[in-house]
């Protein structure tokens, strides 16, 4: 509780820490409800209305949080270690006797504390949004879709912690939020695409199919994917899966973080402060 407080007096009163928290928390029901004015939707997705009543409302919210957490808690992860170094209260903190470790063991409680908050507000638009638009309110619709609020409060902490993990690499705020964003937006796919279709495929010959999806900003977004009955199940006509399961999201994102957390811990040990 002692490193949970200290990280929340360094940015409760920093000013983006405040504009990125009030602008998520206006983007995401205000998203979500301008899809309604929208007009329908593609058949695959069905009645536009069903996205705004239990129980798909966990999964239609999710699904347009997938992209705000991504940008926001992006931006929230790199500058939390960014700062720091900004400001030299990382080499200050390591002089009054916090430890390397303490230090980081701090950054991963404001990134958890963080994603738990972000997750509350997710239930709470979520409960709203659909108790004004359900006609008939049963506990079991409402519960239905409740699993949605874990795999958010997972790929929160999943985009926070790929971000510290730039932030701990570059040092600097700007280059940071600059490559964190080009490989989640387009880095990542080149990778997918030059390694699995070209060497993979290409040079040697070995089926890259469906191992495309194993990496760390796929397999987050899988969490939460477009709210399409059984769409993790549909494959494309050459076989290759469109999603993963829950299950292999789950488990390559908790992978992923724990990655990230171990090469910011010996980039921390081994970096002169």
């Amino acid at each position: 509780m002692y490193l949970l407080r200290l990280e929340w007096l360094k940015i409760r009163s920093y000013r983006l820490f405040q504009v990125i928290s009030i602008l998520f928390m206006l983007l995401l029901p205000l998203c979500f409800l301008i899809g309604k004015m929208m007009g329908d939707l593609p058949k695959i997705f069905g009645d536009i209305n069903d996205f705004y009543m239990f129980p798909r409302v966990w999964s239609g919210l999710g699904y347009a949080a997938n992209w705000l957490s991504f940008i926001c808690f992006g931006f929230l992860g790199v500058l939390l270690f960014t700062n720091e170094v900004s400001y030299r209260t990382l080499r200050q903190n390591v002089i009054t006797g916090i430890s390397r470790r303490d230090f980081l063991v701090s950054k991963v409680l404001m990134i958890f504390a963080i994603s738990v908050a972000a997750t509350l507000y997710y239930i709470a638009c979520a409960l709203f949004i659909g108790y004004t638009n359900t006609a008939y309110v049963f506990a079991s619709r409402v519960t239905e879709g409740g699993d949605y609020a874990l795999r958010f409060l997972l790929q929160c902490f999943g985009y926070m912690s790929i971000a510290f993990l730039f932030g701990v690499l570059t040092r600097r705020s700007g280059s940071g939020i600059f490559l964190y964003f080009i490989y989640g937006l387009f880095g990542e796919r080149i990778i997918r695409y030059f390694l699995h279709s070209y060497i993979l495929g290409k040079k040697l010959g070995i089926s890259y199919i469906n191992a495309i999806h194993y990496y760390p900003i796929n397999a987050l977004s899988d969490l939460l994917p477009a709210p399409v009955s059984n769409m993790t199940k549909m494959t494309t006509d050459n076989n290759m899966q469109l999603y993963l399961s829950f299950t292999e999201a789950t488990v390559c994102s908790v992978i992923f973080i724990i990655l990230a957390y171990a090469i910011s811990a010996l980039v921390l040990n081994k970096r002169d402060l």
